[in-house]
């Protein structure tokens, strides 16, 4: 597997608008890049940016304020991922990344972790 030069335009080219960056890490010499929130972008326009510039969209964050191993946080954020997995596909993106954003006790971890999995993996199979 070869590996990619990938800049996270979320904190480069911060002088530029959104929709030149992509261009700017192409001229660069990057072949593709990141960014960190989609909620916050227009996608459509970012995908346009990106092809018009010949390069990829890596990835992205795709997690919210929801904890993996929380029991009550579950649906919400099996959903929100269904959610993040949509905009990774309408940008074109290669995967999405998540965070966990809340952390539980190491007594519900060792339970919560075994059930979340199987969830996890039945979600990125949309």
């Amino acid at each position: 597997m070869a590996l990619r030069k990938c800049a996270c335009i979320d904190t480069l080219y911060t002088e530029l608008d959104w929709l030149d960056r992509f261009q700017a890490a192409k001229s660069d010499g990057f072949e593709a890049v990141e960014f960190w929130d989609w909620r916050i972008r227009d996608l459509d326009a970012t995908r346009e940016a990106a092809e018009k510039a010949g390069i990829a969209i890596s990835g992205f964050n795709g997690d919210a304020d929801y904890s993996l191993v929380d029991p009550t946080h579950k649906q919400k954020y099996l959903d929100y991922l269904k959610q993040s997995i949509a905009a990774a596909k309408k940008v074109g993106a290669a995967s999405v990344t998540i965070h966990p954003t809340h952390w539980a006790t190491a007594a519900s971890l060792s339970t919560t972790t075994i059930t979340a999995v199987p969830h996890g993996q039945a979600v990125l199979d949309v």
